[in-house]
């Protein structure tokens, strides 16, 4: 019986359409729902309590929130003060942003 030769043999490649895994927009789109959940289920949160919950950095959690804050679903509240350091700023859902 002959062997099969490279050529032959099928490729099995991924398509998009079955590929596993996660693709880069569908993470960002995770993250994002991810904080909007958080922010609906505990109130305002500062974005180092937005970090700490999650696990990501707090530089990925002020780029996502600042993202949602420019798109209107998010919101600044007032800066806690009393604090050693920079004021904490809050952040809660935009009850205008969604309808």
């Amino acid at each position: 019986m002959p062997a099969p030769d490279d050529e032959s043999a099928p490729s099995i490649s991924p398509s998009p359409a079955n590929a596993g895994g996660a693709d880069q927009a569908g993470v960002r789109l995770y993250n994002e729902r991810l904080i909007l959940s958080l922010a609906r289920r505990f109130g305002p949160l500062s974005k180092i309590e937005v970090a700490r919950m999650t696990g990501l950095s707090v530089q990925s959690t002020s780029t996502i929130m600042n993202r949602l804050q420019a798109d209107g679903l998010l919101k600044r509240e007032a800066p806690l003060r009393g604090r050693v350091g920079q004021p904490t700023v809050p952040v809660s859902l935009d009850p205008e942003g969604a309808f």
